[in-house]
């Protein structure tokens, strides 16, 4: 491939930049606050940034085969864990440092580092993006990174790789409507370890997924009031 978008992000592109949201973001300050305990909390940030991005999860949801809580939850699980600038730390410390210098949850080549809300890693986007992991140029890699920080083109990525590994299920054709509580934890779990689903940090990641999944419905439900 040698065109630094693919044809895959282009359409995603286009889709999230014609939905309203984006908007609401987390910062240093912001954790500082959960930490001690003033003003908006975590879960409540969270469920507003589900509101705020309503659209694109619906629109990613449906376009993918996927139920909409499913995409809310797992958003309710990865954002506001860390401000988006120590996603740029982390690559950084990944491509300057060599491996046996870095701390065991910076192991790995760069394109493990997880970016944007839903964080993905850069390597596992690149696949569903259509793009070749290992022979990735400095701009597509930018083009990648780009798209996984922000909300709206985060959502669907997410969406599609929740898809893929859909087809990796003995679930693979059951209808949105039809995906029952634990068909969706299972996606959780596949989400967060990949092949090492089945092990327990992925199945610890997954465990109050189905306590998210009614949080995440009202969040969808609920009027975009108290958004700018």
């Amino acid at each position: 491939m040698t065109s630094s978008v693919s044809a895959i992000l282009r359409d995603m592109r286009e889709r999230a930049a014609r939905l309203p949201g984006g908007i609401v973001s987390w910062s240093l300050l912001d954790l500082a606050r959960w930490a001690i305990g003033v003003g908006e909390g975590k879960d409540e940030f969270r469920q507003r940034w589900i509101r705020d991005n309503q659209a694109a999860i619906t629109a990613a949801a449906q376009g993918h085969g996927l139920p909409a809580d499913l995409l809310a939850g797992i958003a309710f699980k990865e954002v506001g864990n860390k401000p988006k600038f120590l996603d740029d730390v982390a690559d950084w410390l990944r491509r300057i440092l060599p491996e046996l210098m870095r701390p065991g949850p910076l192991r790995g080549g760069p394109d493990r580092t997880s970016f944007g809300p839903m964080a993905i890693q850069v390597r596992r986007a690149a696949v569903t993006l259509g793009y070749e992991p290992a022979h990735l140029s400095v701009r597509q890699r930018k083009e990648i990174i780009a798209a996984l920080k922000d909300p709206r083109q985060s959502i669907f990525v997410a969406a599609r790789h929740l898809a893929e590994l859909k087809q990796s299920t003995d679930f693979a054709h059951t209808e949105p409507d039809h995906m029952t509580v634990e068909q969706r934890r299972e996606l959780a779990a596949r989400y967060n370890g990949g092949p090492y689903w089945q092990r327990w940090k992925a199945q610890r990641y997954a465990d109050d997924f189905p306590g998210i999944l009614p949080i995440a419905r009202e969040a969808l439900r609920a009027r975009r009031t108290d958004l700018p």
